[in-house]
């Protein structure tokens, strides 16, 4: 493997020049940097930005942390923070994690063990609990996806009351009177604004929710099958299902083909997110998506200006991003059952 001496003499220049051409190229000249770079490439040399980056007191790596790397949305915040830091020159490392507190603070352990530069994380319900170590350990912090209300820190997420209140709106206008909600997980933040979202628009509807047409899920496949097995297999069921997300929603799905129920003749189904596969799926599905890429934008460049200015005074931001609504297949009229 090259070395900074073999640049040096291939270059026909010192080895401190070498090295003021890879980490401070404005005190060489323009001719002097390029033919530094001609012999770097000539010689096949490749910096270790490790090591360079503990030497200046730092580490390269910058730090991703999700519950499900599997969906989309999680996807999508990887690629564009991959792509975006690489281009600041930082490494990025994956946690992908159960919502086990156990799990994420073992992550958050080794992560601060690893000394690296940032993370950027979407939380469980106990991360309050274990920010502080971030904190002491000096590691800026963007919180994506579900805020933790008591934490003081940049988040970036979805406008959650909006996305479900603008899928109850088009369902009322269908003219669907007895809507269901399968929510998410119990405590979880985005869950909790899900459900308020859902509420509140069924009463400003003047709609009221029927007994156990509210039903709590996990963002799971067999957790949105099993709430619409209860809800479809009722002896008037509702004529409308909101899923808080895609994969309950294709659970919802799965329920009501099993059960016979044609979609949206006999039971109109819509959700937050889109997914990849959603324009191959038949029929398409009515749904809030949310802006993936640009709050992955969002996210990514507050992250990365903390990491480059740890000192800077910066009060800690929040965005909710408004959702698209998707008009697709599984919504229409109801059957008249009302």
């Amino acid at each position: 493997m090259a070395t900074i001496r073999d640049v040096a003499k291939a270059a026909g220049v010192s080895v401190s020049t070498v090295s003021l051409a890879l980490n401070q190229k404005e005190r060489v000249s323009s001719k002097t940097f390029r033919k530094i770079m001609d012999a770097a490439e000539a010689t096949g040399y490749v910096a270790n930005p490790i090591a360079k980056s503990l030497r200046k007191g730092r580490s390269p790596f910058v730090s991703l942390i999700v519950s499900d790397i599997g969906t989309y949305f999680s996807q999508m915040f990887l690629t564009e923070f991959e792509h975006r830091a690489f281009e600041k020159g930082y490494l990025l490392t994956l946690s992908d994690k159960s919502s086990s507190v156990s799990d994420e603070a073992a992550v958050i352990r080794q992560l601060i063990a690893q000394r690296v530069t940032g993370v950027m994380i979407s939380p469980t319900q106990q991360t309050a609990e274990l920010l502080p170590q971030l904190d002491q350990a000096g590691i800026p912090v963007v919180l994506f996806d579900h805020q933790v209300p008591s934490a003081y820190y940049d988040f970036v997420g979805l406008d959650n009351r909006l996305a479900v209140g603008i899928l109850t709106r088009h369902l009322y206008g269908l003219g669907h009177r007895r809507i269901a909600f399968i929510a998410g997980e119990p405590g979880q933040w985005s869950a909790m604004e899900r459900e308020i979202g859902f509420r509140r628009a069924m009463e400003a509807h003047g709609l009221e929710i029927e007994p156990g047409a509210v039903l709590s899920g996990d963002y799971t496949r067999g957790s949105g099958y099993r709430a619409s097995m209860k809800l479809l297999c009722r002896s008037n069921p509702v004529t409308a299902i909101i899923a808080a997300n895609n994969e309950m929603m294709i659970g919802t799905l799965q329920a009501a083909q099993e059960l016979g129920f044609d979609c949206p003749n006999d039971l109109s189904v819509c959700c937050i997110d889109e997914a990849p596969w959603g324009d191959v799926l038949s029929p398409r599905v009515t749904h809030a998506a949310q802006p993936a890429r640009e709050m992955a934008i969002q996210a990514c460049t507050w992250m990365l200006e903390r990491v480059e200015d740890p000192n800077a005074e910066i009060e800690p931001r929040s965005v909710a991003f408004e959702p698209n609504f998707v008009r697709g297949e599984t919504t229409g009229e109801p059957a008249n059952r009302d």
